[in-house]
Order: C-alpha cells, then structure tokens, then sequence
C-alpha cells in the first residue's frame, strides 16, 4: 500500500514536470548568408533560460525562418522533432535552404497555423527556397493541406518529403533527382494538385492514404513535367489507397505500381483511376498485384519505352475496359512482355516497329490491331510448351496485314499437333501465310503456317530434342497423353 508520503511526492512530480512543460515560438537570427547549425541555442530569438535549440521534448516548439538576403543554408545534425514549421523567401538577391543531417518530424498539433513553405520572390523562382532532404525523410503530421502549398521550391538532395497535401496552385516546384514525394494520411484524403512540378531523374511520387475514399489528382499532360515512377498505395496500409488522375493525357518516364495492402483479402489492392478518358504514356513497367474487379478507365494505357528495352506489362484486373497500345507512334514505340494473362473489353494495338511478348500467357481484347507496314512489321512472340502456351484472342475483330512472329519453345515438352497463336472472331487486312516472317527460337519444327476461318497456327508442332536428353528417351512414351495440351489447335 503506497504511503501518504509517496502520493505526495508523485503529485509533486507531476505538477513539477507539467510546470516545465511550455510551447515555445523560436525565430532564427543566427545569419543572413553562410552555413549555419540548427543546434546553436544563440541562433534563436527569443533566447529562453535554460531551453536549448528548437526540438521538441517536454516542450513544443513553433519555428519561424524568415527571408535570407543572402545564400543562407541552415543544417540539421540529427533527427529532430517539431511541432510547426514556417519557412518563407521574398528575396530575390538571396535563398534561403533548410538542409537535413537526420529525419525531420514536424508533429503540427499546435493552434490553427499549419507550418509551411512559402516563396512569394518576383519574378518567383523555385530555386530561391530550397528542402535538401540530404538523403533523409521529413515527416509532415497534421491535418491534410499542412505544409502542402510548397509553390516555386525544389526539394532535393534524394530522400523523402511525406505530407497530408502536396498541393500547387500553378507555381514552380522542381523535385530534384531520386527524391520521393509521399502523400499519406488517415482521414479523408484531399485532392493533389501536381501541376507547376518538374520531376528528376529517378524522382516518384507515391499516393498511400489509408482511405478507401478516391482522391482526384491534378497533373498536367505534358512529357517534359512526368512523373518518373508512380506508385499508388502501400503495403503496410489496412485499407486500399484510391488515386484518380485527371487530365486528357498524362506522361510517366518510369514505372507504374500499384500495391496490394496489409488487409488484403482475395488479391484485393489499391486503386488506380484515369479520368476524362485519359491517354497514358508509359515508358516503363506497368505492375499491379492486385486481381479484383476494378478498372484503369475508358482511355489507354500506351507504352511508349522505345523498341530496345523490354518493359513488364502485368496486371490481373478482372473489369477492364481499357485500351492497351504497344507503342505511340512511329518514332516512339513500344517494347513490352506480359508479365500474366490479360484481359480487357477494349483493344490492344501493336503500332508499326514495336514489339509484344505474350510469352506464355493469354491476351484477350474485344480487337486487336497489328499493324503493318511495307519497311518495318512489328513484332509478336510467343512461348510455348508442356503446360501453357502464348494466344491473343481477339472476340472481335484482328485486324492484321503482316508481322513477325518470334516462336520460343520453352523445353518443357511439347505433345505434338497444331500450335495456336491468334484465335479471332473476324479478320480484317487479308493476310496470307507469305505476310509473315516465323523466326523459330528452339528446338522445334512445323508445317506451315496457316491463316484459318477463325485463328492463325503454326501446323504440326513438332519438338526436335537434343540427342541424348532424358526428353529424348521419353518423348515417345511419356509426352504421348499430352497430345491435348493447353493452347494446342483443335479442329
């Protein structure tokens, strides 16, 4: 049983400890231009008894970095904590940079004024104020819109900027290379406005707000303002991010990933929308993990990576009505292997010198356009062997005047018989056997080529194996009950 005395000496801490608690509103005066440290306590007006540099511990503490007339750049040591954050440049004769040495935390859970960022220089110009993330994270807390107006600044220096908001009202904000932007949040997600930002090399914005709420994204169509690596929602969520881009076109030089979540259940993920029927340039990696009934939209997803590098194409959405184009035009095509079966209720193009690698999977499309020209076809691959074998179906039309067509045989084993690669509802431009090139990749041989009443295959697939191959000795005995196998022709 505690003592009277021993009640009362805790009470007495308590109300010592709440005593010494207080929020403090710190203003630098440490210098106009130079390098300076955060940690120095004489850098910071009101200089109060006993407190050191602004961090939060018992204490909260409000920092105000005012404009720098000269090149000023202030460096943290290690992670600190805060509670707000105003940082502003009007200067044009001088910049003003917060540099980190550790991550930054900024908890915002003091009075109305969110912290932020504000360069209101004339003529405005992102490098006047300046975020070096310095290969470290700050983390934004708050309300959404906290820190998010960060108009004519650049962040760099690669690392992190997390934040509720990230929001542009038409300035300038330069995202310097390999830095990652991560909007993230709980509560009702706010819509992003991405137009006015420059993106760099290796640069990626991440939408992963725990809401299963769609929240609109504002980005301009142009190629020299692209994201470089899209990734929507986060493995460590418990519910599905939703993000929906609006614009007529939108350019990504890298990849696209939309991520499957803690809470997943049924291949459930997160969502990704394009709006107003969106054009969506890609020159990299297209990966979904997630295999529920949901759609991209009613526009198309065009890859656009350039002929010489092979780019993934996977996705298993069930609900898509989305078109697929393999290429943009004739000097920017496309290059792209399926990374899983694909279907959709739109069509898939293949433009004039690009590449599709169905290998081993099945594509499904209402039509299907290859096409065609005199100089250059483009190019089909397939793979197939003992278990599953490439086709592109068409239900509708294929529309198809010539191509070259790349056969891998993957050594699995083969059952023999007819080798289907197109089954199709319609034809459409004529083609004849002689309209195409068969590069055979493998041990294999066939008959003919032959354009059929609904699908094109290659006749009496026949596997030549190497000599002595325990394939070899068995093809004529084991491999005999496979004469049926998957994506073989049948009459």
């Amino acid at each position: 049983m505690k003592s009277k005395t021993s009640s009362f000496l805790a009470a007495a801490l308590l109300l010592t400890a709440s005593a010494r608690a207080a929020h403090i509103t710190s203003t630098w005066t440490g210098g106009d231009s130079g390098a300076f440290a955060w940690e120095n306590d004489a850098s910071w007006t009101p200089l109060t008894p006993g407190k050191p540099y602004p961090s939060n511990g018992v204490d909260t503490w409000s920092v105000y970095i005012n404009d720098a007339p000269g090149d000023r750049v202030i460096q943290t040591s290690g992670a600190l904590t805060i509670s707000r954050l105003i940082m502003s440049q009007s200067s044009n004769t001088g910049s003003n940079t917060l540099k980190l040495g550790g991550d930054f935390t900024i908890t915002n859970n003091i009075g109305s004024v969110s912290s932020g960022l504000a360069n209101t220089t004339d003529p405005a110009s992102a490098s006047k104020l300046v975020l070096d993330l310095n290969g470290h994270t700050m983390t934004v807390n708050g309300v959404a819109g906290t820190m998010g107006s960060v108009n004519y600044m650049t962040l760099t220096g690669g690392g992190t900027y997390r934040v509720g908001q990230f929001y542009h009202s038409g300035g300038l904000t330069a995202v310097g290379d390999n830095v990652k932007v991560n909007v993230f949040g709980n509560g009702t997600p706010p819509s992003q406005h991405l137009q006015g930002v420059t993106w760099g090399v290796g640069s990626t914005f991440q939408y992963s707000y725990n809401n299963v709420v769609k929240s609109t994204i504002y980005h301009p169509g142009s190629l020299a303002s692209g994201l470089h690596h899209l990734i929507v929602g986060d493995h460590t969520n418990t519910v599905a991010s939703w993000a929906g881009f609006s614009n007529t076109a939108l350019y990504i030089k890298g990849d696209v990933d939309v991520l499957t979540y803690a809470g997943a259940t049924g291949g459930a993920a997160a969502k990704l929308t394009f709006l107003d029927n969106a054009n969506i340039y890609i020159a990299g990696n297209f990966r979904d993990e997630g295999s529920d009934n949901e759609n991209y939209g009613s526009g198309t997803l065009l890859f656009n990576g350039g002929r010489a590098t092979e780019r993934t194409l996977s996705t298993g959405r069930q609900g898509l009505t989305t078109n697929f184009s393999i290429g943009q035009n004739v000097s920017t095509p496309g290059n792209v292997r399926l990374g899983q079966n694909l279907t959709t209720t739109g069509g898939m193009t293949v433009l004039k010198e690009s590449r599709l690698d169905v290998a081993n999977f099945t594509l499904k499309a209402t039509t299907v356009n290859i096409q065609s020209s005199v100089s250059v076809d483009p190019t089909v691959a397939f793979t197939f062997g003992l278990e599953n074998s490439g086709l592109i179906e068409a239900t509708g039309a294929l529309t198809v005047a010539g191509a070259v067509l790349d056969i891998t045989y993957d050594g699995t084993g083969w059952g023999g018989g007819d080798l289907e690669l197109f089954r199709f509802g319609s034809l459409s431009g004529a083609p004849t056997a002689g309209d195409f090139t068969v590069n055979v990749l493998g041990g294999f041989s066939y008959d003919a080529l032959v354009v059929g009443a609904n699908s094109i295959y290659l006749s009496n697939v026949t596997v030549v194996p190497e000599p002595g191959s325990v394939f070899a000795l068995l093809a004529g005995a084991a491999l005999v009950g496979r004469s049926l196998a998957r994506r073989r022709k049948t009459c």
